[in-house]
């Protein structure tokens, strides 16, 4: 048998050096993609349910991250991700199934009264998408559908980076001025450019005495009480957010109106009262 050549030896060196390339250029893109994923993903825990808007951003992510690379390469990471992240997402679970928690209202911003039959209190970030979305489309029919029976609580669970914990605190000095429910809504009305900047023109736009509402903010007046929020909120076992309790019931996810309605009943039903 032959000894292969020098120029035979040196072509397999490249090739072997190519392989390996190869194999390492995929192995970071698989890491590259799933970080990104565990950003886009962070606000969705105890989801039990992989939607098909997630998985179009998933797509979206791994062929931006493969770009260039053979077809098979981003289906193999495609199927792997698809296949983590639907084994790291609990099953669902029954509205509020699991024991009560005894769940403070604080003195944190509430609708209604305190002395409603039903107490839901909400741990959010204003940043989750996922928040962003029950506020603007499942809070507002809850309030109109129950309102006489609940006084709903947001606390805070900035758990999206330092802005997250910077709007909770620009929204406590909106608070100071009884002008907290406004400012939340421009801020999930405006999560995309969320800044020191924009916290002074929502100010503006509210009328607030700027001078006081500038002070507050930059001497980050509530980042205790902020703080103190997100460490209740991970005491009581949440893990993502939207995280929602109902007399003490646990809620994971910004779930449809349906799914909170069911549980009002059966609080309203518990109470002695009527439903709807």
């Amino acid at each position: 048998m032959e000894e292969p050549s020098a120029e035979q030896t040196d072509d397999m060196t490249t090739n072997d050096e190519q392989t390996l390339t190869n194999h390492v250029s995929y192995r970071l893109a698989v890491v590259a993609s799933i970080c990104l994923l565990v950003g886009i993903f962070i606000g969705a825990v105890g989801y039990g349910l992989l939607i098909q808007s997630q998985r179009t951003m998933i797509e979206e992510v791994v062929a931006t991250q493969l770009a260039g690379q053979d077809q098979r390469i981003a289906d193999q990471v495609l199927s792997s991700i698809m296949d983590g992240v639907r084994g790291g997402q609990p099953q669902p679970v029954e509205p509020g199934a699991g024991p009560r928690s005894d769940v403070s209202a604080d003195d944190d911003p509430g609708i209604g009264s305190p002395d409603a039959p039903i107490v839901m209190i909400e741990f959010s970030d204003f940043q989750c998408p996922y928040c962003g979305r029950f506020a603007t489309t499942t809070l507002d029919p809850i309030l109109e559908t129950y309102g006489d029976y609940i006084y709903f609580v947001y606390r805070d669970f900035p758990i999206l980076g330092p802005e997250s914990t910077n709007a909770a605190i620009a929204a406590q000095c909106a608070d100071e001025q009884e002008q907290f429910w406004a400012f939340h809504d421009l801020l999930f009305d405006n999560q995309q450019n969320l800044n020191r900047a924009t916290y002074l023109d929502f100010a503006g736009q509210l009328n607030l005495d700027i001078d006081t509402f500038t002070g507050c903010l930059d001497n980050e007046t509530y980042l205790e009480e902020v703080q103190q929020d997100a460490a209740t909120a991970q005491q009581l076992g949440a893990t993502g957010t939207p995280t929602f309790f109902i007399n003490g019931r646990y809620v994971s996810g910004a779930q449809p109106f349906d799914f909170f309605a069911r549980i009002i009943e059966e609080e309203l039903a518990a109470a002695g009262i009527e439903g709807q």
